[in-house]
């Protein structure tokens, strides 16, 4: 127990001080670690824009739509592969408090993650269709418009998915809302989420020393648990970010190619 490893490592029966020592010192090194890639990423962002603006400028506007259109479906192959395993690791991962077997509330937001992954994959299936469905009549330019249109759709439904996981992510990470937990619930995480053997007293161990009639987990107080949850919560918020700068993208780009199939008519009469 935590006892044994304070005696053996340290030679004290009391790590709280040591332990919030390291606590305190990785935080501010991993705050300096995410401030410093978010500002490079911003700038980043920023120099693809002009980029684009630039190409966009030199290359005639058709010529831009028709290779966005061409790519659309690779352009989703990442919001794809990351959306689906970020909910599989959330739902199915031991060491994770947003699991179900944790008996958390919380289990929606790895559900939400693989609503999200199946909805840009529907996505990436209209871009390659838009892609490669040619217009040679008014029929084609109708058909063309109703799978615009769930294109349209089916981008709001991922905006909407991600867009609930980051606000509600990153709002419960940094302490805007307090997150109350029962005692059996936060027994109950800290059981699931311990992988150093270090939780007594719980369901999944050895059945004859478990007690029911006593707290689950009495080592870990409702603080490092918050503590566990708030860290994973804040992973979420950075993937939520990135598939939410993915699906307001591509809605731009499909918003753009109804606007481009509407003029269809105008451009090459």
């Amino acid at each position: 127990n935590g006892t044994e490893w304070c005696l053996s490592n340290h030679n004290v029966t009391d790590c709280e001080s040591i332990r919030d020592t390291a606590e305190n010192r990785m935080n501010t090194y991993a705050y300096s670690f995410l401030t410093i890639n978010a500002i490079w990423g911003a700038c980043l962002v920023i120099l693809l824009i002009i980029t684009l603006a630039m190409l966009q400028g030199i290359i005639s506007t058709p010529v831009v739509q028709k290779s966005k259109e061409t790519n659309i479906p690779a352009w989703l192959t990442f919001p794809i592969m990351f959306s689906l395993l970020a909910g599989c690791v959330l739902l199915f991962s031991p060491s994770s408090f947003l699991s179900n077997g944790s008996s958390s509330r919380f289990y929606w937001i790895g559900i939400s993650y693989m609503m999200a992954a199946g909805t840009f994959f529907f996505t990436a299936l209209l871009g390659w269709y838009l892609s490669v469905k040619t217009v040679l009549n008014t029929h084609d330019i109708m058909i063309k418009r109703v799978a615009v249109t769930v294109f349209i759709a089916s981008l709001f439904f991922a905006t909407f998915a991600v867009g609930a996981v980051f606000a509600f992510s990153i709002i419960y990470s940094l302490d805007f809302i307090a997150v109350p937990l029962e005692d059996n619930e936060r027994g109950s995480i800290a059981c699931a989420v311990d992988s150093s053997g270090g939780c007594s007293n719980c369901p999944s161990q050895n059945v004859t020393l478990f007690n029911m009639n006593e707290a689950y987990c009495p080592e870990w107080n409702q603080r490092d648990v918050i503590r566990v949850m708030q860290s994973q919560l804040k992973q979420s918020a950075s993937l939520g970010a990135i598939f939410l700068i993915y699906a307001l993208s591509a809605l731009r780009f499909a918003f753009d190619l109804r606007s481009h199939i509407n003029a269809y008519q105008i451009e090459y009469v």
